[in-house]
C-alpha cells in the first residue's frame, strides 16, 4: 500500500497547514504560563488548579483550562486530583533555571511584539520593518522606553538564552583553540566568549557592550570565575575597538542592521585588527542556502522587527569585501546557524 502522502498529498499539505495553526496557540500557552509564573509556583512540586489560581489571582475554571492545555503540549504534569506539575520544559520556563528559556518564550509572544507580525503584509509592500510601522519607531528605540523595562528585559534575556543554547554548536563547528586573544564585540553578558574561554583555558578576552549589560556581565564573569581572563569594556559599537586580539567574534549582530551599518562596524573592527594576517573575524550567523531551511524562516524576525536580514553567501562576500575582509570558510554549526571565518584581504 502506498503511504497516504501520495495518495493524498492534498490531505497532507491540510494536515500540515492545521498543525502550523496549533503551533501558534501552543506559543500563547507557553507565554501565559510563564508570565503567571507558574513554573516557579511549582518548583517545589504539584499544587492544585484553584491554589494556584489563588496564588496568581486568577480566576479558577480558566487557568485550569490553561494549565490544562500546557499539560497537552508537556510543559506541565496533569496529576491527581485536579493537580500540575512541572516537565521538562517547564523547567526551562522557570525564572531561576541556570540554561532556561523564559525569555524567548515570553519576548516573541509579547502583545507589542505580536502586533507587528500583524502587520507582516503592509511590510512587505512598503519596505518598511513592520515593527516600525505598527509602533512608529525602531525596535531597540522603543525598546528604550522607561515603560517598556520588562519587554527590555525579556529581551534581553532571549539574547542571553541564544547564546547558551548555541554555544555548543558553535564550539563543535569550529576550532577556537587556534586564538590567544578574543574580541567579543556585543557580546551580552559573556556567555559565549565564557564558553570559548572554557574550551581553550590558555586564552583570554575582551569583552565590548552597552552600559546596559555591562555589570550583570561582570557578575557573570565572575560567578565562571573569569575575572582574571576577561577585560569588560563599556562602549559603543562604533568607537574605537580593541585592538591586539588575534579573534573577533560578532554573535548574532549584523543579521539585526542594513548593510551600511554592518559596514561601519566591520570597518571598525578591520582597523582593530590592522594588518596581521593571522587574525581573523569570526561572525556567528545565518548562511541562507547553506545552513538550513529553518533559517530562512528566522529570517522573518528581522523583517518584522529590524532592518537587518539572514543573508546567502554572496550578500556577505559582498558586504565583507566592502569593509576589507574576504571568507576563509564557512563552518556550519546546526540547521540555522554558521561560523564564517573571515581574513583580510591581502594587499
Amino acid at each position: 500500500m502506498q503511504p497516504e502522502s501520495i495518495q493524498n498529498p492534498e490531505r497532507t499539505a491540510a494536515r500540515r497547514l492545521y498543525q502550523y495553526n496549533v503551533d501558534l496557540k501552543v506559543a500563547f500557552v507557553l507565554h501565559a504560563v510563564a508570565k503567571l509564573r507558574i513554573p516557579d509556583l511549582l518548583a517545589e512540586g504539584p499544587r492544585s488548579a484553584a491554589d494556584l489560581a489563588a496564588a496568581t489571582g486568577s480566576d479558577p475554571d480558566r487557568l485550569r483550562r490553561l494549565l490544562r492545555a500546557a499539560a497537552a503540549v508537556d510543559a506541565l504534569t496533569e496529576e491527581a486530583d485536579d493537580g500540575f506539575g512541572l516537565a521538562a520544559m517547564g523547567e526551562l520556563l522557570r525564572c531561576d533555571h541556570p540554561r532556561g528559556m523564559r525569555g524567548m518564550t515570553t519576548f516573541f509572544a509579547e502583545p507589542d511584539v505580536l502586533a507587528a507580525y500583524g502587520d507582516l503584509v503592509e511590510s512587505v509592500r512598503r519596505g518598511v520593518p513592520a515593527f516600525q510601522l505598527r509602533h512608529r519607531e525602531p525596535l531597540y528605540d522603543f525598546l528604550a522606553r522607561p515603560e517598556k523595562k520588562e519587554v527590555r528585559d525579556e529581551f534581553d534575556a532571549a539574547m542571553v538564552e541564544f547564546g547558551q543554547y548555541f554555544a555548543e554548536d558553535f564550539l563543535s563547528a569550529f576550532d577556537f583553540s587556534q586564538f590567544s586573544r578574543f574580541a567579543d564585540i556585543g557580546g551580552g553578558r559573556g556567555q559565549f566568549l565564557s564558553g570559548v574561554l572554557a574550551a581553550v583555558p590558555s586564552a583570554t578576552g575582551v569583552l565590548v557592550d552597552g552600559t546596559a549589560v555591562a555589570e550583570s556581565a561582570r557578575e557573570f564573569l565572575a560567578s565562571r570565575r573569569l575575572t582574571d581572563r576577561v577585560e569588560v569594556r563599556i562602549g559603543d559599537f562604533f568607537d574605537v575597538l580593541p585592538a591586539g586580539c588575534d579573534a573577533y567574534v560578532l554573535r548574532g549582530v549584523l543579521e539585526d542592521w542594513a548593510d551600511a551599518d554592518a559596514v561601519r562596524l566591520l570597518s571598525r573592527i578591520h582597523q582593530a585588527m590592522g594588518d596581521t594576517p593571522e587574525a581573523r573575524l569570526l561572525l556567528l550567523d545565518s548562511v541562507i542556502g547553506e545552513t538550513g531551511e529553518l533559517g530562512k524562516v528566522l529570517d522573518l524576525d528581522m523583517l518584522v522587527l529590524v532592518e537587518g536580514e539572514h543573508r546567502t553567501r554572496a550578500q556577505w562576500e559582498d558586504l565583507l569585501a566592502r569593509a576589507g575582509f574576504e571568507i576563509v570558510g564557512i563552518h556550519v554549526a546546526g540547521d540555522v546557524w554558521a561560523v564564517i571565518e573571515c581574513r583580510n584581504i591581502p594587499a
